[in-house]
């Protein structure tokens, strides 16, 4: 039976926020419930007092504090992440057992840079034309 935790009534909007648990699962789930035409508000989630992110009115989900908290771990990862435009900072790679960063991958305007995570030294870069400059042999497989 979900459990109403918050409630706004009055004028031409009346939300409700409710929590449901749900045991097979084991965590709850929160599910908003609107009727009216007045104004939408964000959902701000907290852990204790710790508040991690929020939900906004125009579909966006964003981090308390910029540059602050991850999406998966080393032990639970998603399989497959979609989006239509990707903007990362650096990119950084990791081997997959051991979750070691190795190498990053960052750009400017000139080039896109391919580095050693733990030197920063630059192994390769590939300029807006498709020049490739490698700092090291060519070597056949």
């Amino acid at each position: 039976m979900p459990i109403a935790i918050f409630k706004t009534i009055g004028g031409a909007n009346e939300e409700s926020i409710e929590l449901v648990y749900d045991a097979t699962a084991g965590r709850y789930q929160l599910k908003t419930v609107q009727t009216g035409s007045g104004t939408h508000y964000a959902i701000g989630f907290k852990i204790g007092a710790n508040e991690f992110f929020q939900l906004t009115t125009d579909r966006k989900m964003l981090p308390i504090t910029d540059a602050v908290g991850d999406i998966g771990s080393g032990t639970f990862r998603f399989n497959l992440v979609r989006a239509v435009t990707i903007t990362p900072g650096d990119l950084n790679l990791s081997d997959k057992k051991t979750g070691k960063e190795l190498w990053t991958i960052n750009e400017d305007e000139e080039f896109i840079y391919f580095r050693h995570f733990k030197t920063q030294k630059i192994i390769m870069k590939l300029d807006g034309d498709g020049n490739i400059y490698i700092g090291g042999e060519v070597r056949k497989l």
